[in-house]
């Protein structure tokens, strides 16, 4: 493998932070690169920066316009799921 397969992850409550933490913890071949949440806080902000990831934003758009993420793991509420999940597979 080339490199580290970069993810983007949405929704950064209870659900987002586990699959998040476990790809920083449990995955060497893979790295968080975005964290998108539309209620992104200083909390969460600190808890992405702890993990090494590079970018958090409010923004899911900004995970699905970066080449580099070629994977998306969509933790929001599931009310978006269907929305994100057609967006993704769009990018």
């Amino acid at each position: 493998m080339a490199g580290k397969i970069k993810v983007g992850v949405i929704g950064a409550g209870r659900i987002g932070k586990i699959h998040a933490s476990n790809i920083v913890y449990y995955m060497p071949q893979a790295e968080v690169k975005t964290i998108a949440d539309a209620n992104l806080t200083q909390e969460i902000e600190a808890w992405a920066k702890g993990l090494g990831v590079a970018h958090v934003t409010k923004d899911p758009q900004e995970i699905f316009g970066d080449k580099e993420i070629s994977a998306v793991l969509i933790c929001s509420s599931t009310d978006t799921h269907a929305d994100f999940i057609v967006k993704a597979a769009q990018a």
